[in-house]
Formats: C-alpha cells, structure tokens, sequence
C-alpha cells in the first residue's frame, strides 16, 4: 500500500533493499525471548517533535522500522543491520550483506547496489543502542587476546596492527547461516573459532536467538555460559590462540565454521 511505501521513501530506504535483507535473514527463527528483545527495543524508541509538531526527531511513530518488526523476517533483518552498525565499519556490514546474498544466490541483476545496503543500515542504525546489545557484544568481543578490533577487513598482507581489523565478510556470513541453521533445528550444534568477530556472533546467538552459547578460550577455561551443562551448549565460541591455534581439547558436535583472516 501506498502508506508503507511512504514510510521508506520518508526513510530513503528502497523498499525492494529491504524486501532483499528479509528474504535473507528468512531462515533465522526467534524465540519467544529474541523475538521480545526486539519488540522492547522498538517499543523504547522515542522521537522529539520540533515547535509546531512540523517536524520529527529520532524514531518517529511512522518510521520504517516499526514497519519492519510487523514480521519475523523484518525483525530479524532489523536488528541484524543494527547489530552490524554497531560493531562493524559502514563498508564492512555492506560486505557482509552482500556475502549472504549470495550465499542465497540472488543474480547479480537483483543485487541491490552498495548504496541501497548503506540505506537500509543508516534506517537501522541506533536501534539497538538502548538494549542490553551493545554492552554484551562489547563484553564478549574485549574476552579476545587479539590486539586488533573491529573495523575494516585487511586484505592486503602485512598490514600494520594499528589498522582495526577483522575476519573476511564472506566467513562471517557463513557463520550466521550456521546460526540460523541451529535456530530451525537443522543443525544440532556449532563451533565458532576466530577473533574478536566471534564475540559478536556470540552476542547475536544469546541476545538475538536465545540460543544455548558458551565462550571458552583455547586452554578450555569457560568465560560465559548461559546452559548448565556442556552437552547441551549449541554455539561454542573459542578465540584464537597467541600462536593461531585453537585448543585440540574443544569438542564439536555438528559442524565447524572457522573464521579466516
């Protein structure tokens, strides 16, 4: 209808971009506390109406995102895209967009552009800034030993450590589709080996997904668990070694993603 519509052109947001992003975040299913985090987190938004009422600050009462949490697939393609803004350079979540959308196998003359991506992530960005999010994500990315951070993925060699750095886009859209595999009780389990990156999947796995996640490092001391017991953990996440080496002591059951650099 001609109202929706509105509501993203208000938001410069091609309406065909976010039917994209909802059909790639599809196969991700929300529990019943996922799906409430995210509904809180709308709910909390708040926008300033300027003299007059002529204008709206913020998140406004016909804003895109409160379009988009209307499904399960918007829901999760809205705080996907927000949890990417938050942690990950601008150019690094489009890449990241980009690579599940292949994964999926959308023909390039259906791809949205880099624009439209950026569009789409602008509309969602700050979404998740009043949850518990951020501060989850922050914690579990800072259990990794790595000096580098979040940022740009380096794809030239010897690239100086000041530079932020991060795994390749491509490795971390597998990973989600992992995730989202385990959701739908496809899989039964996952391990996640890498860097800093980890910590934010970790984070989308406990807060996003609910699903049972545990940290580790490579000597096997466990950092966080939200499971009682082990055998049930479906995400395990370990960071790297200072020598690149994850413990031999994990025990994986189902599938293993390893995050390249």
């Amino acid at each position: 209808s001609s109202d929706p519509l509105s509501r993203y052109n208000a938001a410069c947001v091609n309406p065909y971009t976010a039917l994209v992003g909802e059909v790639l975040c599809h196969n991700f299913q929300l529990t019943t506390k996922g799906r409430r985090n995210v509904e809180d987190v709308v709910n909390s938004l708040k926008s300033v109406e300027s003299l007059g009422n002529k204008l709206e600050f913020g998140f406004g009462i016909e804003d895109v995102v409160r379009s988009m949490v209307k499904s399960e697939r918007g829901c999760v393609c809205l705080a996907l895209c927000a949890a990417l803004t938050d942690c990950y350079s601008e150019d690094m979540a489009v890449e990241v967009l980009i690579e599940m959308a292949n994964l999926v196998k959308v023909d390039g003359q259906y791809m949205p552009s880099s624009e439209s991506w950026k569009e789409l992530l602008h509309a969602c960005a700050g979404v998740l800034s009043t949850s518990k999010f951020p501060v989850v994500a922050e914690h579990f990315m800072q259990l990794s030993k790595e000096e580098q951070r979040l940022g740009t993925y380096q794809r030239v060699e010897g690239t100086p450590k000041a530079y932020r750095g991060c795994s390749s886009p491509k490795s971390i859209a597998k990973a989600l589709f992992a995730l989202s595999q385990i959701s739908r009780n496809e899989m039964q389990s996952v391990t996640l080996v890498g860097g800093a990156d980890v910590g934010w999947l970790a984070a989308i796995s406990d807060w996003l997904l609910d699903l049972r996640t545990q940290i580790t490092q490579p000597d096997g001391r466990v950092f966080y668990t939200n499971c009682e017991s082990a055998k049930t953990v479906q995400v395990q996440v370990t960071y790297l070694g200072t020598d690149g080496t994850a413990s031999n002591s994990i025990q994986t059951v189902g599938k293993t993603y390893y995050l390249d650099n």
